[in-house]
């Protein structure tokens, strides 16, 4: 118990400033209630008066704290505090058709936003803003608070700028803004690059403070080609990272931090991709010099950032190398650099993302097939890390590198308690794949009752360990799955009503000569008085099968009830 009060202390530690931050910002935000604008039409276009208050003129007037016509009029021009758009027509969708990217006030192509701002939907229900790939769809400049609700962010997708590009559906410009999403929905962006600059976030990108509340970060793609550089005389293609969300800290020479936290939500699906468009045999034969930077971070990337999940999936993410020399690709799910960096996971289910590569040559490194976390210390509890994936096709000519850490990647000041690093796996065929989770209690600081897979050192008495030194055999492997029963990944239940559960593996049991058993997780962890519920948000510990009511191990607990 001491082990976990002093990493959990660390923690808070490290997050008290900004949290205090938050507050008094929130305070702020909410202590004065400006304009609220109801808006009653799914048009789009520009500001014509009438009687339609539509969405674009509703965030032009917040922004001028001035009605720029009296479509969205209610009564009041009180523009001191945070103004409210509602939106209350009843179609599913408003399709910003209005086109025009590259300028920032909104008035045409996606909806820039400079002022504190809630926007929300006065039913029970979604809306989706359908960016159309023409723009991105909402663009924050700051520093600002903004509160979206029960929305859904889709189908943005900025134009190449000949720079940096950040978030496909949602950029952040501010260090110090903050964006809280509730019961919302980022689907379905893309960014792409085209030049010898970062591309970063597919559905959100840039830096500030970013919460997510029973919400879901899905099929969002970062996409990277080579192009040819005329100043290294070669092709080369661009660092890619943030599937899903990317955060990022100020200039080194300012350094601040991002944080995003995340409760009750999903991040699924995501892709960041980097791919050639010209064969390697080809470059090398025409000894023209070829480079790519890192491509990492599936789920979520953060460059000084802190990285805070409570009840959360990340699950089916994929980082994906066509063409990698000098780069390295890693973290799955999870990516983090920098020092001063940190990922904190309670609760939560990191499974089934991969770290693909494809090349035919190269000096590459695949590091962290779940998390990639090696510059600051980490916190897992109660968490579930498996079935995640490091593959890599190599031929004769290939130099590339494997690490060992299908799991995670992470340093020695990580703590870990309660959890399962377990099966996740490493290879380039059926043949050579071997079990290879990551970290173990000789890596890193335990605080007991975690199941970790193969280890890497001399067994400990307060872990356990489902495989001995070296490479586990196929029946080892088979055995350890029915040790464990995990159940398939699924909503096993939860207490969100507009967004999906973030799904879990469910803990099951098999029969071993006849005799019922449960699997090693039920009944095998440390209670902890702060940690009294599961990823679902129901009770824990729970009566398992030695009715000693001791919490299992993992994100899911057996026989609890909400």
């Amino acid at each position: 118990m001491f082990f976990y009060h002093r990493f959990f202390a660390s923690n808070i530690r490290k997050k008290a400033a900004s949290l205090c931050f938050l507050a008094i910002l929130f305070f702020l935000n909410t202590s004065h209630a400006g304009v609220t604008m109801f808006v009653n039409s799914a048009e789009d276009g520009p500001p014509i008066e009438d009687g339609k208050c539509t969405l674009r003129e509703a965030t032009a007037s917040a922004n001028q704290s001035k009605f720029v016509n009296d479509d969205c009029f209610n009564g009041s021009k009180d523009w001191e505090g945070p103004d409210n758009i509602i939106i209350t027509f009843s179609d599913d969708v408003v399709s910003l058709t209005h086109l025009g990217a590259g300028e920032d006030n909104g008035e045409t192509g996606d909806l820039d936003i400079h002022v504190d701002l809630n926007i929300s939907v006065k039913e029970e229900r979604l809306v989706m803003i359908n960016g159309l790939y023409n723009d991105r769809v909402l663009d924050l400049h700051g520093p600002i608070i903004v509160n979206l609700s029960k929305l859904i962010i889709a189908n943005g997708q900025p134009p190449h700028e000949g720079q940096a590009l950040y978030g496909g559906g949602i950029r952040i410009m501010h260090a110090d803004s903050l964006l809280t999403l509730s019961d919302s929905k980022v689907i379905l962006n893309r960014l792409t690059g085209s030049g010898y600059m970062e591309v970063a976030g597919g559905g959100i990108g840039g830096r500030g403070y970013v919460t997510f509340y029973r919400s879901e970060v899905n099929d969002n793609l970062v996409f990277s080609p080579l192009y040819y550089s005329q100043k290294l005389g070669g092709y080369e293609a661009t660092g890619a990272m943030g599937g899903g969300v990317a955060l990022l800290g100020e200039d080194p020479l300012s350094p601040s931090w991002s944080f995003l936290h995340a409760y009750d939500s999903r991040f699924s699906g995501n892709i960041v991709r980097q791919l050639g468009p010209v064969s390697w045999k080809f470059l090398r034969n025409s000894e023209k010099m070829y480079y790519t930077r890192a491509t990492e971070g599936g789920g979520i990337y953060g460059d000084r950032a802190h990285i805070h999940l409570e009840r959360v999936e990340i699950a089916n993410n994929l980082v994906e190398n066509m063409d990698e020399t000098y780069g390295n690709v890693r973290g799955g799910a999870i990516s983090i650099n920098r020092h001063h960096s940190s990922v904190t996971s309670i609760n939560s289910t990191i499974s089934s993302n991969t770290i693909a590569l494809h090349s035919n040559a190269g000096q590459g490194r695949a590091q962290g097939g779940g998390i990639y976390s090696p510059n600051m210390s980490s916190f897992i509890a109660n968490s579930t890390i498996v079935f995640n994936e490091i593959f890599m096709l190599k031929t004769e000519e290939n130099s590339q590198t494997i690490e060992p850490t299908a799991g995670m990647k992470l340093m020695e000041e990580t703590g870990m308690i309660n959890s399962i690093l377990a099966l996740n796996f490493v290879g380039e065929n059926d043949e050579n794949r071997r079990e290879a989770s990551g970290n173990d209690p000789v890596g890193f600081n335990t605080g007991g009752s975690n199941i970790f897979g193969a280890r890497t050192g001399p067994e400990n008495a307060v872990d356990i360990h489902l495989f001995e030194v070296g490479k586990p055999s196929k029946s080892a492997v088979q055995a350890a799955y029915k040790k464990l029963s995990l159940q398939p990944l699924a909503d096993n239940g939860g207490n969100n009503t507009l967004t999906e559960n973030p799904r879990t593996h469910a803990l099951g049991s098999y029969f071993d000569d006849n005799k019922l058993m449960y699997s090693i997780a039920v009944d095998r962890g440390t209670n902890i008085d702060s940690i009294n519920i599961d990823q679902r948000g129901f009770k824990r510990p729970a009566y398992g099968w030695s009715f000693n009511k001791q919490t299992d191990i993992g994100a899911y607990e057996l026989n609890a009830k909400p």
